[in-house]
């Protein structure tokens, strides 16, 4: 019988951070993954086309704040393959495709009016619309901001709670304010001593039930059992597998919904690209995609990569890749390759924090049972990881009372 002492639900950063100090505690701990490697959101494809070439297809960035993050970074030696980010401006696409400024097209004196009240004016119970519209002005977020922050959020932002949009963090200055590795962010997985733990791959969970004092975990080629269960799954898997427990977790009020992201990865010949000056990006306004994040910031000889986050729309993803390139003249004969990748991400409600608490509060009261993921106090990787922290000292802290 595959009999464990924690079992972990899903291989993205959330899940692997947890098992990882389970393991290292010297607890018996599986990891199950439905897909074929880790990473979850964070994906780095490698393109045989393009020797020597990676290009990111979901998060793609570590900042000197991520203190967990790097302190998985460093456990694990990735660390020493820090890959620091070179600085490049991110840039409008205006509906009519002219690509501008972000701060040519803000009235600078309105915006400069609000940012000293940035520091001081609490975001509390504020939709993004209504916090940042009454600090840098009606018209400024009407034609510019929203857009900014729905790039951010990959999703319609206006009303995400504002209070979970941006965190300040102190930073660790002995690293680059911001910085990926030498071979993508896919290196936050390639590093890990595969003995810590069991990983089962290509293992979709289908359904958990408690009886016996063992948690019973049914997947799509063996079963698996339990004595603790952490659950790092995205929300709408995870209540659905509370759903069929009966836990009261899964009727909560206020809970996220899902966006749904179409990522398209062009990886193209950079002599072809010339026209088109580096930059770490382009912000779409009132366009089909929300953002386009470049690789230029780590450049390269030969390529260029562009990821485009297009919204969850029911144009061909062709089609939209073929508008795209044709808006910034890129021919076809530029592209080498092209990859596609479907992310999801929580859409929290502006009651969200009245979501949290419930939700806190009854988990609280479990020691058989633990949640990491997104979907609590930010979408960053850093907040993922924090988490699963959290739920790592609930875990050990219940172990000593038993």
């Amino acid at each position: 019988m595959n009999h464990y002492q924690v079992a972990v639900i899903g291989g993205g950063i959330s899940g692997v951070s947890f098992a990882q100090k389970a393991a290292n505690q010297g607890l018996s701990t599986v990891v199950i993954e439905k897909n074929n490697q880790l990473g979850g959101c964070i994906e780095t494809i490698v393109s045989s086309k393009a020797p020597s070439f990676w290009l990111e297809m979901g998060a793609h960035t570590v900042y000197n704040s991520y203190h967990h993050l790097i302190a998985y970074c460093q456990q694990n030696r990735t660390i020493n393959h820090l890959q620091k980010r070179q600085k490049q401006p991110f840039k409008l696409m205006s509906k009519d495709g002219c690509i501008t400024s972000i701060l040519s097209e803000l009235n600078l004196i309105r915006a400069g009016v609000g940012w000293p009240l940035f520091n001081l004016i609490k975001a509390n119970d504020k939709t993004v619309s209504q916090y940042f519209s009454f600090l840098f002005g009606q018209r400024n977020y009407q034609e510019t901001l929203q857009y900014c922050f729905n790039a951010v959020l990959c999703q319609k932002s206006q009303n995400f709670p504002a209070e979970f949009l941006f965190k300040k963090r102190q930073k660790n200055k002995a690293y680059p304010r911001s910085f990926t590795f030498k071979n993508g962010m896919q290196s936050l997985f390639c590093h890990l001593d595969s003995k810590e733990y069991d990983l089962k791959l290509d293992h979709e969970c289908h359904k958990i039930c408690y009886r016996n004092g063992l948690w019973h975990i049914q997947t799509s080629k063996e079963d698996f059992y339990s004595e603790k269960l952490l659950l790092a799954t995205p929300w709408h898997i995870t209540q659905a597998l509370l759903a069929q427990i009966n836990h009261p977790i899964a009727t909560l009020h206020y809970q996220p919904k899902k966006s749904i992201i179409h990522t398209a990865g062009i990886i193209l010949d950079k002599s072809q690209t010339s026209h088109i000056k580096p930059l770490a990006g382009i912000i779409g306004v009132e366009q089909d995609f929300y953002a386009m994040v470049s690789r230029d910031v780590i450049d390269h000889p030969d390529y260029r990569g562009f990821s485009i986050h297009f919204h969850d729309i029911n144009t061909p993803i062709q089609t939209l890749i073929t508008h795209f390139l044709a808006k910034l003249a890129i021919k076809k004969t530029a592209v080498i390759d092209i990859h596609h990748k479907q992310n999801i991400v929580p859409m929290y409600h502006a009651k969200h924090k009245t979501f949290l608490d419930a939700l806190y509060q009854l988990l609280h009261k479990e020691s058989q049972l633990y949640l990491s993921g997104n979907y609590f106090t930010r979408l960053a990787m850093e907040d993922c990881v924090r988490q699963s922290h959290q739920e790592y000292d609930r875990l050990i802290t219940n172990l000593s009372y038993e």
